[in-house]
């Protein structure tokens, strides 16, 4: 029972992550598109916010050896 209970926790600790990751990444973007008229700022957060997501799959499926 306790092991069923760590792979719940673990389980919904990916899908939340996985929608935040899933979030910034979308509309991270359009968010800077609309506030801001420079396009290296908008290309360096879409980078950024890319390259979060991949380190955060990257260290859950390390967590869930994957």
């Amino acid at each position: 029972m306790k092991d069923f209970i760590e792979n719940v926790v673990r389980l919904m600790r990916f899908f939340l992550s996985s929608m935040l990751g899933l979030l910034v990444t979308v509309f991270g973007p359009f968010i800077s598109l609309i506030n801001s008229k420079n396009k290296f700022k908008n290309l360096l957060i879409t980078f950024l916010s890319i390259f979060i997501t991949l380190s955060m799959l990257f260290t859950l499926s390390k967590m869930l050896d994957l």
